[in-house]
């Protein structure tokens, strides 16, 4: 009983610390295809 409860706790905070990284993963890699793309978009509106 004592074992579940620490494992529940520890998935919890887990999770808890997935949710809250994803946000900064997820804008982390939009910013670096947003560099690419700028660059892209650039190119064709000088075309």
């Amino acid at each position: 009983m004592n074992t579940d409860l620490t494992y529940g706790l520890l998935l919890a905070l887990i999770n808890g610390m997935i949710c809250l990284s994803l946000p900064a993963i997820v804008s982390y890699i939009q910013g670096q295809r947003r560099d690419h793309d700028q660059s892209s978009v650039i190119t064709q509106q000088q075309i």
